[in-house]
C-alpha cells in the first residue's frame, strides 16, 4: 500500500517534469530542438513513480531490533529454554503487529508511529527469570538449615563442624554454577534436588570426641581390672572403688562432651585420664584384720613366755601353735573376698590365738615323781 506522501511526491515531480518539458518544448528554435525536448520530456515523464521506502525502513528498523533483542534472549544465561521460548513469543507476536500496523499505515506519521509503538513494545522484552534463582534459593535455604544442624551437632567439636560447613558451602558454590548452566526446567530442577541430597548427606566428624570417649574406656577397663584383681582389697571395698570409676568415667565424658574445640576435648580427656588412673580400692578390711590377727599373736607369745612353771620347750611348742594359727589366718584372710568372711576369719583367729597355752606337765610330772618318792621313803621310816 502506497503511502498518500509519496503519492503526492509522484505526483510532484510529474508536474514538475510536465513543466520542465513544455518550458523545453517552448524554447526550442528548431524542429530537431521541439523533437528532441518532447521526447525528452516523454521519456522523464514516463519514469515519475513513487518512491516506495519509508514503511520498508520502518520494516527494517522493526527487524533489526527484533534481531537484536533475540541474540539478547538466548544469549541470557539466567533464563531456562523455556523463559527463553516465552519471551522469544513474545518478541514474535510484538513484531507481527508493528509490521501490521507499518503496513497498515497511510501517511509517514503513521508509519513513525508505528514503529515507535513497535519498537518500545520490543526493547523491554526480556525473560521471566524465575526459575533459576528459586532453585537457588531453594538450595541456600536448604544449605542454611542444614549448617544450623551441624553446628548444633554436640559430638562434634568446631573445627569438625566448621570443616563440614565449607563443605556444604563448596557444595552450594557447585549447585549455583551446576544452575546457572541447566538449559531446561526439568535440568535446573534436577541439579536442585541433587544439590539439596548432596547437602543434606553432609555430616561433621565426630572422631575426636568418639577418639577421646574411646580413651576414657580403655584407661576405665584397665583401672577396673587393677582394681578387681587386688587381693588386698575386699568385695566391697572393690565395689566402692568401681562407684569412684564410673563416676570419675561420667565426670570425664561429660567433660569431652561439653567441649567445643579439639584443644578442649584434649584437655578434657588428659584430665579425665589422670582421675582414672589414680582410683585404687581401700585396703583398710584385711590390713585391719591382719593386724588384729598379729597383735593377738603377739599378745598370746608374751603371755605364754610369761607362764610360771611351763619349760623352754613346752613356751616353745605353744608359740608354734600360735604362729600356725596366725599364718593360717594370714592367708585366710588373703585369699578371701568379702568383708564379712575377713571379719569372721580375723575373729576366729584371734579367739583360738587367745586361748592357747603351754602344755605345763613337764615340771609337774617331775614334781609329783619327786613328792612320791620322798612319801614313800618317809612312810618307810
Amino acid at each position: 500500500m502506497l503511502l498518500q506522501d509519496e503519492i503526492q511526491d509522484a505526483l510532484n515531480q510529474l508536474t514538475t517534469d510536465e513543466t520542465d518539458a513544455i518550458d523545453n518544448v517552448t524554447n526550442a528554435t528548431t524542429n530537431a530542438d521541439v523533437e528532441t525536448a518532447k521526447n525528452n520530456g516523454i521519456n522523464t515523464i514516463g519514469a515519475v513513480a513513487p518512491q516506495v521506502t519509508h514503511k520498508q525502513a520502518a520494516r527494517d528498523a522493526i527487524n533489526q531490533a527484533t534481531a537484536t533483542k533475540r541474540q539478547q534472549i538466548n544469549s541470557n544465561r539466567e533464563a531456562t529454554q523455556e523463559e527463553k521460548n516465552a519471551a522469544l513469543n513474545e518478541l514474535t507476536q510484538a513484531t507481527n503487529h508493528a509490521l501490521e500496523q507499518i503496513n497498515q499505515a497511510t501517511t509517514n506519521d503513521d508509519v513513525d508511529t508505528a514503529k515507535g509503538d513497535g519498537l518500545n513494545a520490543i526493547n523491554p522484552i526480556a525473560p521471566v527469570t524465575v526459575v533459576k534463582q528459586a532453585a537457588r534459593d531453594a538450595v541456600s535455604h536448604d544449605a542454611q538449615q542444614h549448617i544450623a544442624e551441624i553446628n548444633a551437632n554436640p559430638d562434634a567439636t568446631q573445627e569438625e563442624r566448621q570443616a563440614a560447613i565449607e563443605k556444604v558451602n563448596a557444595a552450594v558454590a557447585v549447585a549455583n554454577t551446576n544452575i546457572l548452566n541447566a538449559n531446561t526446567n526439568a535440568d535446573v530442577e534436577q541439579v536442585k534436588t541433587n544439590a539439596i541430597q548432596g547437602i543434606q548427606a553432609i555430616e561433621p566428624a565426630t572422631k575426636v570426641k568418639t577418639d577421646a570417649k574411646n580413651a576414657i574406656d580403655q584407661s576405665a577397663e584397665t583401672q577396673h581390672n587393677a582394681i578387681f584383681n587386688n587381693n588386698d582389697a575386699t568385695l566391697e571395698e572393690q565395689q566402692a572403688a568401681q562407684q569412684l570409676l564410673d563416676q570419675a568415667v561420667a565426670t570425664a565424658k561429660q567433660n569431652i562432651n561439653a567441649a567445643d574445640t579439639n584443644q578442649e576435648v584434649a584437655q578434657a580427656k588428659d584430665q579425665g585420664t589422670q582421675n582414672i588412673v589414680v582410683i585404687q580400692p581401700a585396703t583398710q578390711v584385711k590390713t585391719d584384720a591382719r593386724n588384729a590377727v598379729n597383735e593377738k599373736a603377739r599378745e598370746a607369745i608374751t603371755n605364754i613366755n610369761a607362764t610360771p612353771g611351763a619349760t623352754r620347750e613346752e613356751k616353745q611348742e605353744a608359740i608354734n601353735r600360735v604362729n600356725t594359727l596366725k599364718n593360717r589366718a594370714l592367708n585366710d584372710i588373703g585369699v578371701t573376698s568379702t568383708t564379712a568372711m575377713v571379719n569372721s576369719i580375723r575373729d576366729d583367729a584371734v579367739n583360738q590365738i587367745g586361748a592357747v597355752q603351754p602344755h605345763v606337765t613337764k615340771k609337774q610330772t617331775a614334781t609329783g615323781v619327786l613328792t612320791d618318792l620322798a612319801t614313800a621313803k618317809k612312810t618307810r621310816n
